[in-house]
């Protein structure tokens, strides 16, 4: 499974070359007009990531498949909070900034016990960006740290009295990515990025991949709509002891949102 990943990570690299949430402005024309200030700011208050999650996860000794689709997600969400920010100097220095929180809230039942998981994902990225050409096609270097937290909150109910127990995990992983922009038509823009990362320092292997499509209608506000994708390959501990825990799993899914430039 893991040589398949990295297989896939590196053809998406490859062929996305060049997220989701960083974009310069999409005419031309305005193109033009943002050499001449010295910094362009774009700002995702709030998007929306419709993901599903595939792969596996042990804990301890257990291992369990992990399959959450859209329509279970969607149930499932307690609260969300998504936004992103990005910076660049005379168009070709920059940063981008990018928070994820998702909490899950599941409850269900096994004859007279009931079973309260709770689970808590984080996603925090922070990239140094530099554009190494500038045209109707643009193509940046990204390279930068992306940290993920899960806090998994189980509780056991039953006739006999409750019991609840977890496993917190968090890490950081270096990761390097290109981004290709290209302006296609006047108010329209296609995005494509890959990375790669982890290489064992946090996670052994993570890539990201996604592809997006922006519609600028205004002079300061795009409509943004695509399709991103996160696969990590974590693990801390020692393999058959209760304190050992990977996590072996892609999120993927389309994405909306609106996105302010100035």
């Amino acid at each position: 499974m893991k040589k398949q990943n990295i297989i896939i990570a590196i053809f998406t690299v490859m062929i996305l070359s060049g997220t989701v949430i960083f974009t310069p402005s999409v005419s031309n024309a305005q193109d033009t007009l943002s050499k001449e200030k010295d910094w362009q700011f774009q700002l995702a208050p709030f998007y929306l990531w419709y993901f599903s999650i595939e792969g596996d996860q042990t804990i301890g000794t257990n291992t369990s498949d992990i399959d959450i689709d859209l329509g279970d997600l969607i149930d499932s969400v307690d609260a969300a909070f998504i936004a992103n920010f990005q910076g660049l100097y005379k168009n070709k220095w920059g940063f981008f900034f990018d928070y994820n929180y998702i909490k899950l809230d599941e409850t269900g039942n096994s004859g007279p016990i009931e079973l309260d998981v709770t689970m808590k994902i984080q996603l925090v990225e922070f990239d140094a960006l530099y554009r190494i050409t500038q045209s109707e096609h643009f193509f940046d270097i990204k390279a930068g740290v992306r940290y993920m937290g899960m806090d998994p909150d189980i509780k056991i109910n039953s006739m006999i009295g409750s019991n609840s127990f977890g496993q917190k995990q968090d890490w950081v992983d270096p990761i390097i990515g290109l981004r290709w922009v290209w302006n296609f038509a006047d108010q329209w823009k296609l995005t494509a990025l890959g990375d790669i990362g982890g290489f064992g320092v946090g996670s052994d292997f993570t890539w990201q991949g996604a592809l997006t499509v922006d519609w600028k209608p205004f002079k300061n506000v795009s409509f943004r709509g695509g399709y991103r994708a996160i696969y990590v390959d974590y693990e801390d501990g020692t393999h058959n002891t209760p304190n050992y825990f990977n996590y072996d799993a892609t999120m993927h899914g389309p994405l909306l949102g609106i996105v302010l430039q100035w």
